[in-house]
Parts: C-alpha cells; structure tokens; sequence
C-alpha cells in the first residue's frame, strides 16, 4: 500500500471527520484538520489485512475514537476549576470561578459580607495558590480550610465565613429564580 495513494482515496474520509468534530466541540477547523491528518498516518502504519477489515473501516474507527478521546479531554479541562466538595457548592455541582463572580461580585453581595469571608472568595478566585489546593490540583472545603487553620484561624470563624457566604449565595439563587 503507497501512503499517498491511500491518502488520496481516503481524504474525504478525513475531511468528513475533521468538519464533524470541529463543528460539534467548537475546535478549530485547522488543528482538527492537522490532527486528522496526523491521525491517518497511525492508522496506515498500524493497518494490517490480517485484521479483515477494511482500510476505510480502520481509519474512520481510528478518527472517531482519537476525536473522542479529545473532547472528553476538553471537557475534563473545563470543569476542573472548583471542586464540587467546596462550601459554595450547596447543590453539590461543580463551580467555577466565573460562577463564583456571578453569584456574589455582580449582584452586590459581595461587599454586605464580612471581610473575612471576602478573604475567602479572594482566596479561592486566585486559586493560583498550590497552597490551597488538594493532591489533585482542586480548591476543596477541607483544603480551604487546612490553609486558613495554618495562617491562625480558628475553626468556629472559618465556620462562621462559610456560612456567610453560603447564605449569601442561597439569597442570591432565590432572587435568580
């Protein structure tokens, strides 16, 4: 088999993927265009007629789960940005800073607040700092908290701003609604 030859046969293949992809995870046409490419280059050298199947069948299969692959990746990298374990997440979902913003800065609670619970909101919008963060790169509760009970906090005013803020955030969810 000469790689042109079946590159030539096989491009709307690639094409068809390529557009597919692009349009349904909002990537760039380009870079998904270069990964098919690079995609059927695997394809043609892991390609053995021992397999019974055909050249096309291997590729689109090939193309498909290598797109997949991507997009989960992609979402995976959206929504790591806060961990559903945090105070804030009454409904037990996962927010992320943008969220955060939304919920207290734009609708002018965050300044009816104490300032230790504005400290805490700071904290987790420059979430930046590893020193919050769990082992797995997430801001948590319990990782917030571990960081404020090392810089002299006790536990009873750690408690006291996170129900300020969740309260705050319930206030705001029913105006919302």
């Amino acid at each position: 088999m000469d790689i042109n030859k079946e590159y030539q046969s096989h491009k709307s293949i690639i094409y068809k993927q390529a557009i597919r992809y692009a349009k349904m995870y909002e990537i760039d046409f380009v870079d998904t265009l270069s990964d098919a490419n690079e995609q059927f280059c695997i394809a043609f050298y892991s390609f053995s007629e021992k397999k019974r199947i055909k050249f096309s069948t291997w590729l689109w299969n090939s193309l498909n789960y290598f797109f997949l692959e991507k997009a989960r990746s992609i979402q995976r990298s959206k929504r790591t940005v806060v961990s559903s374990d945090l105070a804030f997440s009454i409904l037990k979902r996962t927010l992320s800073q943008d969220q955060i913003l939304k919920q207290i800065c734009l609708l002018e609670s965050y300044n009816s607040i104490s300032e230790e619970s504005q400290n805490i909101i700071d904290l987790i919008l420059e979430s930046g700092k590893e020193s919050i963060t769990n082992n797995y790169g997430h801001i948590t509760k319990r990782s917030i908290k571990k960081y404020l009970l090392k810089n002299n906090w006790s536990d009873k005013k750690i408690d006291i701003c996170f129900n300020e803020i969740i309260k705050v955030i319930n206030e705001n969810r029913n105006i919302q609604r």
